[in-house]
């Protein structure tokens, strides 16, 4: 299954507060510092709107090869100097590619600020995208594509995303498909960084133990102007969600049957996401419904949990489950029972009490990490959500009541609105 995208900072991080400093460079690109005395290591993160939501079928795979092949070379350093420098700086500079965004990320020592910046900066703004580098990528690329059907659960989600958006880029793969990736090299490369990677559509965070002075005009330096080539943010459309339920199956000559039951649900800015995250927990994980009523009492399930995914437009929420080919539709059955049960009956005290300290602790725990707290300053202001997010998260899970829940279920389970995938034999 997809990896859930790293969530909100919190209370043990937010009392420990120190300033959050934002400002707009001259070329309106957004600069985001946090001071982090303690550890002499610091994280940045260059973030830019993006994606597989910017990808068509055609370009489908884009955002990947490209961050992949980022750091691969620059117009005055080999792919080896690069990875050299970085082990020089005791750290590494990376690229990433998501739905909505694509990004540079680097965590250096602290001492290195200087060069570790200045490589940082090469790297995001003179990428060579040499041929032969490229094509490795891509040939790295087209392996992962090729071995897909061994991991039949990352299958029942692909599936998922394509039955239950038709038109909307959320339905493509991360990974892109064969012929769409065969087709990409340098020149498709060049042209997407020039169009969507221009510092004047960069949120840049740094956080660690910095100088804001040092930083600010390293910023300036590199980032403050534009280099002229950025196109306006691509106008995606939102797709209505299915009219009535949508089930497709994909024969795959396994043991196990693969099942994702989902729905249409929250944007990255709706508020009632946070509600979504306790419904999801409530569910999920060890202590959740799914394992204790599908996988301890009924022995239906090898693996089950849930998923939320928030996009610019409106993500998923969405049940998993393997099981064997025998039991798929009393399976079908029980995760349909238990998405009813926590739509019609009010989560008890204790229950909804346990979820939450559970979001709140794994939350704390995340973000004790530089890196962690850079990720998601740059994608939380890159996306519209603001500070908020960082500095209130652990209060707004403190506050959901069994009552939220009920009625952000009822929001997003509707069975005529299901899509479902079966991925088996």
């Amino acid at each position: 299954p997809p990896e859930a995208p790293p969530r909100p900072a919190r209370s043990a991080i937010a009392s420990a507060r120190s300033e959050v400093v934002q400002e707009k460079l001259p070329s309106g690109a957004t600069l985001i510092i946090r001071v982090e005395p303690h550890v002499p290591l610091f994280s940045m993160r260059a973030a830019f709107i993006g994606g597989a939501r910017y990808e068509t079928p055609e370009d489908n795979g884009i955002t990947t090869l490209l961050s992949r092949a980022l750091t691969k070379g620059t117009t005055t350093l080999s792919a080896d100097d690069i990875s050299h420098l970085g082990d020089l700086y005791a750290g590494n500079v990376s690229g990433q590619g998501g739905r909505n965004s694509v990004s540079l990320k680097a965590d250096f020592l602290s001492r290195y600020f200087e060069p570790g910046f200045r490589l940082f900066a090469d790297v995001l703004l003179n990428p060579a995208f040499r041929e032969e580098e490229v094509a490795r990528e891509r040939a790295l690329l087209l392996q992962d594509i090729l071995t897909r059907e061994d991991k039949p659960s990352s299958l029942a989600f692909e599936l998922f995303s394509r039955t239950l958006y038709k038109e909307h880029p959320y339905r493509l793969s991360l990974a892109g498909e064969k012929a769409s990736v065969e087709a990409l090299g340098p020149e498709q490369l060049r042209a997407y960084h020039r169009a969507h990677m221009d510092p004047s559509q960069m949120t840049l965070s740094v956080v660690g133990d910095v100088n804001v002075d040092q930083v600010r005009a390293l910023a300036n330096e590199y980032f403050g102007k534009s280099r002229g080539g950025a196109v306006a943010p691509k106008q995606v459309k939102p797709e209505a969600p299915p009219s009535a339920p949508r089930t497709e199956k994909k024969v795959l000559a396994r043991a196990q049957t693969h099942l994702v039951m989902g729905f249409q649900a929250a944007r990255m800015t709706d508020s009632w996401r946070v509600v979504l995250d306790v419904l999801s927990t409530v569910l999920s994980g060890q202590g959740g419904r799914l394992f204790i009523e599908l996988r301890d009492k009924r022995s239906m399930a090898y693996s089950v949990s849930s998923f939320s995914m928030d996009g610019l437009d409106p993500g998923y929420f969405a049940v998993y489950m393997g099981t064997s080919p025998e039991k798929v539709d009393a399976a079908v059955e029980g995760m349909r029972r238990e998405l009813e049960r926590i739509r019609d009956e009010p989560i008890p005290a204790e229950e909804l009490e346990r979820a939450k300290q559970h979001i709140i602790g794994a939350y704390e725990i995340d973000l004790q990490r530089n890196s962690a707290r850079a990720t998601l300053l740059a994608l939380d202001i890159c996306y519209g959500i603001g500070l908020d997010n960082f500095l209130h998260y652990s209060e707004r899970v403190a506050k959901v009541t069994a009552a939220d829940v009920q009625e952000v279920a009822r929001r997003v389970i509707d069975f005529d609105r299901m899509a479902m995938a079966v991925v088996g034999p």
